[in-house]
Formats: structure tokens, C-alpha cells, sequence
């Protein structure tokens, strides 16, 4: 038998999610099948076929969860310094994500990520 790790690999990237709390509340509120339904709306939800709130009552929650949801992203350490970086060196930083559009423009407002 082989033993799973205790701990799971760090995420990689610009938005690391600590989200073990909404994750849980959510998962509490919705009820069987969390999973598929969780596939189904954020498919729709990634492209833009459905809205963020679309999402939330797809998930079968308050769309007033979202601001504690993503209270919980955080940039990884050295991103500014890299982006700053970057910048000085005349180089433009992009990122390409299927994150829900509505998302990642809360998010670049509150993370201080707009130019």
C-alpha cells in the first residue's frame, strides 16, 4: 500500500489561494454531488458563459461568500520584486489564467496588481 503524502505540493504562480475555510463552508452548504457541480458551473463560469453570482447559486450558495473567497488569495512571495523588476528591465509581465474574469478584476484591484 503506498501512503499518500501529508502535505500537497505548493502552488505555483501569481495567486496562491489559502481557501481551506470557504472551501469547507462551501463544500457544508452544498450538498451531494459538490464535485460535479463545481466542474459544471466553473467551465461555464471560466470563459464567461455564466456569471461569478451565476456560479455561487450553481454551487448551490450565497453569492455573498465571493468577498470571503477571495480574501483568502495571496500573491506568492517575490512577485512584486519580480514584477518590479521586470518592469525596471523594460519587460511587460503577463499572465494568462481561466480564472473568472470578475475574479481577477477584484482581485488585481484589492492585490494592487492594476496599473
Amino acid at each position: 500500500m503506498v501512503k499518500k503524502p501529508d502535505k500537497k505540493p505548493a502552488r505555483r504562480g501569481f495567486y496562491a489561494p489559502a481557501l481551506s475555510e470557504t472551501k469547507e463552508l462551501m463544500l457544508e452548504e452544498a450538498a451531494a454531488g459538490t464535485l460535479a457541480r463545481y466542474r459544471q458551473c466553473i467551465f461555464k463560469a471560466g470563459p464567461g458563459a455564466i456569471t461569478a453570482q451565476d456560479f455561487w447559486r450553481g454551487m448551490g450558495v450565497s453569492p455573498a461568500l465571493e468577498d470571503e473567497y477571495l480574501g483568502h488569495h495571496r500573491l506568492n512571495e517575490g512577485v512584486i520584486e519580480f514584477m518590479r523588476t521586470c518592469q525596471a528591465a523594460g519587460m511587460e509581465v503577463w499572465c494568462l489564467s481561466n480564472d473568472v474574469a470578475e475574479w481577477s478584476r477584484k482581485l488585481r484591484r484589492r492585490l494592487e496588481l492594476e496599473e
